[in-house]
């Protein structure tokens, strides 16, 4: 029986290409797997998660969720992409890369198709480490005292969380309700 975690599979792999082996394989009748990545100090062979991502873009996959695992090594789930899971810029760039190499696999293919058909293509959100606030945002804290106070001191998960909502808010009316309710919660002490 292979070693699972939380009912799916572990992979132990150390390249790209058995990763892409094991998707052309498995992504029609799996949903998910969990892979395992070596910690940096780790004497452990694993392929890396930059490998990892482009494999699960090329087959239509998406990563998630991270968890510990021992003291060499972590889990990172991947999971075939939802109908309506939103994109990352950062996971646009590499396809549209692998697009224009001729790398992507037909189920990527028709991931990206969707995507770009249904709008969540032109949607696509920034990273935790490039995405800005907004200006309506940072000005809606300036009115608050205990909210621009308390906006420094929130982790950047939280932060991050706040700023995406924000930014995919699509009618005007929502992102201002959005920004509000955000700004009433960090007055308050709270995150989201």
């Amino acid at each position: 029986m292979p070693e699972t975690h939380e009912g799916l599979p572990i992979l132990h792999l150390r390249t790209q290409a058995a990763f892409e082996r094991w998707l052309a394989k498995h992504h029609t009748r799996d949903t998910a797997v969990w892979l395992m990545f070596a910690k940096k100090n780790s004497a452990r062979q694993t392929l890396s998660y930059v490998e990892a991502r482009e494999a699960a873009i090329i087959w239509g996959w998406i990563d998630g969720l991270k968890n510990a695992f021992d003291e060499d090594g972590y889990l990172l789930r991947f999971t075939a992409r939802r109908s309506r899971s939103k994109w990352s810029l950062i996971n646009r760039e590499i396809a549209e890369r692998l697009l224009e190499a001729g790398r992507m696999a037909e189920p990527g293919v028709a991931q990206v198709d969707a995507a770009k058909a249904d709008g969540r293509w032109d949607a696509a959100y920034p990273s935790s480490a490039t995405i800005e606030e907004p200006a309506d945002f940072l000005a809606a804290l300036g009115r608050s005292k205990p909210a621009k106070a308390f906006y420094p001191t929130i982790s950047r998960a939280a932060r991050f969380q706040i700023l995406v909502r924000i930014h995919d808010a699509k009618r005007a009316d929502t992102r201002k309700r959005r920004i509000e309710g955000f700004v009433a919660l960090l007055a308050n002490g709270e995150t989201p």
